[in-house]
């Protein structure tokens, strides 16, 4: 059964005010077959978290695991769909990965 790990993660981004920490030390598991819902107002890091789960960015601190394995930065390894697709219509899925 697979495995989703969190341990720590953090992220900061630099505005015009001065940083903006939108995850600070974020920790969870979710096991294969559990839904698990991610809820907040717009800019409070949701994108961000699933973007650093994908591998697209970095955390600052932390790990991301999949059954035990750190897959943290690596492309490939988790995939989703945001609200917003991004996909070009005369596209295959292939050609559009």
């Amino acid at each position: 059964m697979s495995t989703l790990e969190l341990r720590a993660i953090s992220k900061t981004f630099a505005s015009p005010t001065g940083p903006v920490q939108v995850l600070d030390r974020l920790s969870m598991q979710a096991a294969a077959g559990e839904f698990v819902a991610v809820i907040g107002p717009s800019g409070s890091g949701k994108t961000t978290l699933f973007n650093i789960i994908a591998g697209l960015e970095s955390p600052d601190a932390g790990a991301v695991l999949i059954d035990g394995i750190e897959v943290t930065g690596r492309r490939g390894q988790v995939a989703y769909m945001p609200q917003r697709d991004a996909l070009l219509p005369w596209l295959s899925v292939i050609e559009n990965a």
